[in-house]
């Protein structure tokens, strides 16, 4: 139960983060709205097209924000460590990126589920 509840509320704060995305026109609420979007697919792993596509971002915009999620940046810089990055078993050139145990609990603390 606790899984769809954690989906609602992400979608409810990404459709949240967007619309103040469109009335400011800031595009820094980006990682926030993958952070939020990648909620509201857990458990599932969201691949980096899907997030391009549904979030409309650039594929450098992606993988750049990604990166700061993961526990390293692409400057090997420390990074947030809330997502986890694999690879698709059936196409090993796709990126897949799941929230880890830390992403879940910050998530869920500031949906105020936890």
């Amino acid at each position: 139960m606790k899984t769809l509840l954690l989906q609602r509320k992400s979608r409810e704060l990404l459709q949240t983060l967007e619309q103040l995305e469109t009335m400011t026109g800031e595009t820094g609420l980006s990682l926030a709205r993958m952070l939020a979007y990648i909620g509201t697919k857990h458990p599932a792993p969201v691949g980096f097209e899907e997030m391009e596509e549904s979030l409309s971002l650039a594929k450098s915009q992606v993988s750049r924000n990604t990166r700061a999620l993961h526990k390293f940046t692409a400057f090997g810089d420390r990074g947030l460590d809330l997502v986890d990055i694999t690879f698709d078993l059936h196409n090993p050139r796709t990126k897949l990126v799941f929230l880890n145990d830390r992403g879940l609990l910050e998530l869920a603390s500031a949906l105020t589920l936890a």
